[in-house]
């Protein structure tokens, strides 16, 4: 059987005043004071997910082996010991023996070697094919949104939000909604541009930023992922900031929140005077007729979400008929309807699209850093129709 725990290769490659790969890859269980990972190393994570069909081939060491050896084909894995991710050949693991993405994931073990044939397209479960992007093709594997094609071209059926996270999709610029502002499938420059994509940024090794992270700086890799603002000003000089340009980012952002609050709150909410919403935790179907004060786009198993807040308590009407008072309450954007049960927010409708397209942005995490043009294109977009 194959060995997936890490330590199978931290007994060289953590070896204090030559070897870090191991502590990088980890430093944020030191950083975030995390026992058992984040990233990449999240064992909890892993243990939660393994069991599960369509999640062991990412969040697991042993699914994500077994999936890569079929060129990363669309397949679900099983926690039966037969043919599948926890094969006789990779040890039974579901639950307690499931491993988070180590070394031997990305790394073949014999010859270090990447599990991937740059040569080979591979088709992503998020609708598209990515090819010419190096190394960085192994990350986008998993760093992807999972639902399909979802653009102008290829409506939702359901208000939902990507899978996440979807580095990919925005990397390519694919899946989001421009209202007929431009066209999506063409790969940003830092897919293309930047050798190996991913791997040219967030492996660049910058002795001052490990050292910083660490405090020494051994083996001169980047294993831990994180980049530094160093890697920007390599290609863009001083005049291009991340930070100018997150700010950019953070600011639409902030106004989609803002449009959405304005929607829905206060004395111009276009909420029906009786209106119904499935309450996350209990998933009970609850009637109100008081309009929340404010408004704050969140997320909900995979689905967006909002958080209606009552300064005065609100009184909310439950399925069994009783009545009770609250001052917030938390469903999924899909559920709202009006008294009748008429969803007010339709699968096609600019508010579903533009929540979607906020949510990519969310799931992406670089905040526009990734495809910039591309990132600030589907925003302004989003913010220009979302409301309407």
């Amino acid at each position: 059987a194959q060995m997936f725990s890490v330590n199978s290769c931290a007994g060289c490659h953590d070896a204090p005043s030559h070897h870090d790969q191991v502590e990088l890859w980890d430093v944020r269980r030191v950083t975030t004071n995390w026992p058992n990972g984040q990233g990449h190393s999240n064992l909890d994570l892993a243990m939660q997910e393994g069991p599960s069909a369509g999640c062991a081939k990412c969040h697991t060491s042993q699914g994500f082996i077994f999936w890569s050896s079929s060129n990363f084909a669309t397949v679900s894995c099983s926690t039966t010991v037969t043919t599948n991710c926890y094969d006789a050949a990779h040890a039974p693991a579901p639950g307690a023996n499931a491993e988070p993405q180590t070394c031997q994931a990305c790394h073949d073990p014999h010859s270090t070697t990447l599990r991937l044939d740059t040569t080979q397209p591979i088709a992503l479960e998020a609708g598209y094919t990515i090819s010419g992007e190096g190394l960085g093709q192994l990350c986008q594997v998993c760093h992807q949104s999972r639902r399909g094609l979802v653009d102008d071209q290829h409506p939702m059926t359901t208000v939902r939000a990507s899978h996440e996270p979807s580095q990919a999709d925005i990397l390519n610029g694919r899946n989001v909604f421009l209202w007929g502002n431009g066209t999506v499938g063409t790969p940003g420059r830092h897919a293309i541009a930047v050798q190996d994509s991913c791997v040219g940024c967030h492996m660049k090794y910058e002795a001052a930023f490990v050292t910083k992270q660490l405090g020494h700086s051994f083996s001169k890799t980047n294993h831990s992922f994180h980049v530094d603002g160093n890697v920007c000003t390599n290609c863009h000089g001083t005049s291009v900031t991340i930070e100018s340009l997150q700010g950019q980012v953070e600011t639409l952002m902030t106004n989609i929140q803002t449009l959405v609050n304005g929607k829905y709150a206060g004395a111009g909410s276009v909420l029906p005077a009786t209106y119904k919403v499935k309450e996350v935790n209990s998933g009970a179907i609850w009637t109100f007729t008081q309009k929340p004060d404010s408004v704050v786009v969140v997320e909900s198993h995979g689905s967006p979400a909002f958080q209606f807040n009552f300064t005065t308590a609100a009184t909310v009407t439950y399925p069994d008929a009783t009545t009770g008072t609250v001052n917030q309450v938390t469903f999924t954007a899909g559920s709202l309807t009006d008294g009748s049960g008429v969803a007010l927010i339709a699968p096609a409708s600019n508010m579903a699209m533009g929540l979607w397209n906020y949510f990519q942005v969310e799931h992406d995490r670089s905040f526009g850093a990734h495809n910039p043009s591309f990132v600030l294109t589907f925003l302004n977009a989003t913010v220009a129709n979302i409301a309407k």
